[in-house]
């Protein structure tokens, strides 16, 4: 899962995406764009390493991208081309940062703090950038138009239909994925590369003294944007700090400031909801393992996620959810009690799946 973080400038994101990377980061190339890797704190993993005394525990990953700040108006006086383009439309997911901090030595762009009016005008921005897409593939679809026969001339036809529909939508403030109807729609668009139609979210810089308003802020902005884009609520600045503590350490000073999740795992979450993933384990002495995948992925598909042959060669999968697992107390006991399910190549995985591929090559 990659997941582009975005923002205009002073609006913290380069914060954030330390934070989210533990300031592991990989920076440098064109752009100055800047990568880094998030491990998925999941306690179902830590139990399972716990209770296989595993010698080695690798969390699900996100591949974070932070791009440069993008100026005020970006859309529509510097827009966004070449590279810096292509690296967005290759992202599963972006993260718009909107600064709801205060901080009088740090100017606001547009000199006053309002983050709805922020979120609104990168909207219009992005939207600006995936009419460009459209006017030009719309032009050429009419030329094309001219040198095809009539009877061949339907599919060109439908997809004229179908951006003419999307321009309109986004000419009336709505983005790209509201004027989608169908899957297969969806599945004509993909290539485009229309920023507008990925998933997206708002994660709102605040100060940390507004945790405890939280809720009421992300409120406030989702009924300001209107168009149900998640908006998480998260103190980049805090969360920062807390990730260049040992784990010890940032348990302790989050239970003294009454922080019961950290906000990074809350927008990971929401990243996850967003995007459709569910979270199947591997485990055992050697290793216990997270594995990412699409909800509705079907298991001989999941199996390939480990090694492709493994999809190639597969028997069956022992199957227990980590509920039951964790109840039965051990895969032995578990076999015993008549709750390890063998499921064969279309049996579809679900969230906390544990699992042990059967295959042969």
């Amino acid at each position: 899962m990659q997941v582009g973080i975005v923002g205009l400038p002073q609006s913290g994101k380069t914060t954030l995406f330390k934070a989210a990377t533990r300031g592991k980061v990989q920076s440098g190339g064109k752009h100055d764009l800047s990568r880094g890797i998030a491990k998925i704190d999941d306690s179902r993993l830590n139990m399972l390493s716990q209770l296989h005394d595993s010698k080695k525990t690798t969390p699900a990953e996100v591949l974070y991208l932070d791009s440069p700040p993008l100026k005020e108006g970006f859309g529509k006086h510097v827009g966004i081309e070449g590279d810096l383009l292509a690296h967005l439309q290759g992202c599963d997911e972006l993260v718009i940062v909107t600064r709801e901090f205060t901080n009088d030595s740090v100017a606001h762009i547009h000199g006053t703090l309002d983050p709805s009016r922020d979120v609104i005008e990168f909207f219009m921005d992005l939207a600006f950038v995936d009419q460009g897409i459209l006017e030009r593939r719309l032009s050429k679809l009419t030329d094309s138009l001219k040198s095809t026969k009539t009877k061949d001339k339907e599919p060109i036809i439908k997809e004229q239909e179908l951006l003419n529909r999307i321009s309109e939508s986004l000419n009336e403030g709505n983005l790209a994925h509201q004027a989608i109807k169908t899957q297969q729609e969806a599945k004509l668009i993909k290539g485009f590369g229309l920023l507008t139609t990925k998933p997206l979210i708002v994660a709102a810089n605040i100060d940390e003294i507004s945790i405890p308003s939280s809720s009421d802020i992300e409120n406030k902005i989702a009924q300001a944007i209107g168009n149900n884009t998640k908006v998480i609520s998260i103190c980049a600045k805090l969360e920062s700090e807390l990730s260049e503590m040992n784990p010890e350490d940032e348990t302790e000073f989050r239970k003294e400031l009454n922080i019961k999740e950290p906000g990074i795992n809350r927008l990971v979450s929401a990243s996850y909801e967003s995007l459709g993933l569910i979270t199947f384990f591997t485990t055992g002495p050697d290793e216990s393992r997270a594995w990412s995948i699409r909800n509705g992925t079907e298991a001989q598909v999941a199996a390939g996620q480990i090694h492709s042959d493994i999809q190639r060669g597969f028997i069956r999968a022992e199957i227990i959810s980590y509920e039951t697992l964790i109840e039965s107390g051990n895969e032995t006991k578990a076999r015993n009690n008549g709750v390890l399910r063998q499921e064969g190549k279309n049996y579809t995985m679900r969230d906390g799946d544990v699992v042990n591929f059967l295959f042969n090559v």
